[in-house]
């Protein structure tokens, strides 16, 4: 078995690094070198080694100096993750030491290995992941994102007769997402999982459990508190057949680029998320494309959720339920609901369409074609922000807040329906060079007032006693020249 591992950064910098596995152990006492263990009277620690440092070598555990060897020999390494620079007994919890003895080359000669349905590293990539950090020990002292580990599988279908589970620290790819593919087996619920900080690229993932209750393609778990990250560069997920369906369920930060993500089924999600911390509710999907009954959703939970989308593709549902949160679209379709709730969340979408309808409590909007209804509201006081600007809808918008407001400029607001085409209920709104269309044009509702210049209402307004209208350069339903209360001129 070949032992292919990087390590590029030196000690002083990684005594900082979070703990990391498969470290080797160092003595301080350069009167150490040439004896046993027990000689050394400096400091023990595990680091990741350079030339100068001294370690615990061969079978007996002498004192070396780590450029003086050969790369056949082997020096001792802690199989648990330690801080670089610090001492550990490295015992598990059961108390039992996790130690293992590895080739100097296999320290200094890259950081990767290889599965291929030929014969390589491994045939299997679930038996490779495995010898990572136990077994073969082919990861040592995996440094992420600079030096992490690679394990690099070749084209072909290989079945996953159990789960792949990727530990920390891990690069899994692939030789393109319509070369290597990754199927689970029958009654294996869940394909791929993996922990912490990983990048997963160049592969498809496929989960088809006709019969089982549910199936999930990749799980993405982690310390949330952590706010590790994984990502996922050109990749395809595909799951199907159970009765809940859902391509990525998640715990931790997302990067997904250039993906391909699809979810089939009644009760089909794209993107889940399981957890609770604030820190582990982050996706950025560019150039990409969700396909799923529900493309995204972050439930009703303590926390806040941001969600990217960068010239991408959504069909299905976007659910976001989780204060202060955000959702922002640029240069993409959505072909479904966006729905943003609970207060202090706000939306930004640019260049854009969406077909469904649009609610958030603050909502920006640039230069975006809608069909279907665009509503924005708050119970907090002052709290409705509203700003369109381009904004092209076919249907309803609707503005509820409590003495908030907003401006509306160069838009296009046309109603097919009975329902006011802009309706304002408790906020204040400054409309400009704007057409609204409607069997109602505006409705203005108690405590609202509508500012309006060189726009055109086509429609007839309606007003409660307490709403203040104001009217500048703007025309009513016949295209003549309301006055400044926004009634029709006199002729």
């Amino acid at each position: 078995m070949r032992y292919l591992l990087g390590l590029a950064l030196l000690v002083s910098a990684a005594a900082q690094s979070a703990p990391v596995p498969n470290l080797v152990l160092t003595c301080s006492d350069e009167n150490a070198v040439g004896q046993n263990q027990d000689a050394c009277e400096g400091i023990w620690a595990y680091q990741i080694p350079t030339d100068p440092l001294i370690v615990s070598a061969g079978p007996y555990g002498i004192w070396r100096v780590f450029g003086d060897l050969i790369g056949a020999d082997t020096v001792f390494v802690c199989t648990l993750p330690v801080e670089p620079g610090q001492y550990s007994s490295c015992r598990d919890a059961n108390g039992v030491r996790r130690m293992a003895l590895v080739r100097k080359d296999s320290i200094v000669a890259g950081g990767s290995v290889t599965v291929d349905q030929t014969g390589a590293d491994y045939t299997d990539p679930v038996t490779a992941a495995q010898n990572a950090f136990a077994g073969d020990t082919w990861c040592v002292a995996s440094q992420w994102p600079a030096q992490p580990c690679v394990m690099a599988i070749g084209e072909g279908v290989f079945i996953l007769h159990e789960t792949l589970n990727i530990p920390e620290g891990l690069v899994v790819a692939g030789a393109g997402k319509g070369a290597t593919m990754l199927v689970a087996d029958n009654g294996v619920d869940l394909a791929v999982y993996s922990f912490g900080n990983v990048r997963i690229s160049d592969l498809a993932i496929v989960n088809s459990q006709v019969g089982l209750a549910a199936a999930t393609g990749l799980f993405a778990n982690g310390e949330e508190s952590r706010g590790a990250n994984v990502q996922l560069h050109d990749l395809a997920i595909h799951v199907s057949g159970a009765v809940q369906n859902v391509a990525i369920a998640k715990r931790v930060n997302l990067d997904i680029l250039d993906s391909d993500i699809t979810a089939v089924g009644e009760d089909a999600t794209g993107i889940a998320h399981t957890g609770y911390n604030e820190n582990a509710a982050f996706v950025t999907l560019e150039r990409s494309h969700i396909a799923a009954e529900v493309a995204f959703e972050e439930g009703d939970s303590p926390g806040r959720a941001r969600f990217s989308v960068l010239d991408s593709h959504i069909s299905g549902r976007v659910f976001i339920d989780k204060p202060n949160s955000q959702f922002e679209a640029v240069g993409s379709t959505m072909v479904g609901a966006v729905s943003v709730g609970l207060y202090g969340s706000w939306c930004f979408i640019t260049s854009s369409s969406v077909t469904g309808n649009v609610s958030c409590p603050r909502l920006t909007i640039t230069d975006t074609d809608v069909e279907g209804g665009v509503s924005a509201y708050s119970s907090l006081p002052r709290y409705l922000l509203v700003r369109f600007d381009g904004l092209r809808v076919h249907g309803e918008v609707t503005l509820r807040g409590s003495s908030g407001g907003g401006t509306i400029a160069r838009s296009y607001i046309s109603s097919s329906g009975t329902a006011a085409a802009l309706s304002l209920g408790d906020t204040n709104v400054q409309l400009e060079q704007t057409f609204v269309q409607g069997a109602q044009a505006v409705a203005v509702g108690e405590r609202s007032g509508l500012q309006s210049s060189s726009s055109v209402l086509a429609g007839p307004i309606s007003a409660s006693a307490t709403a203040v209208l104001s009217c500048t350069d703007t025309y009513g339903a016949d295209y003549e020249l309301l006055n400044a209360t926004c009634l029709p001129q006199a002729p």
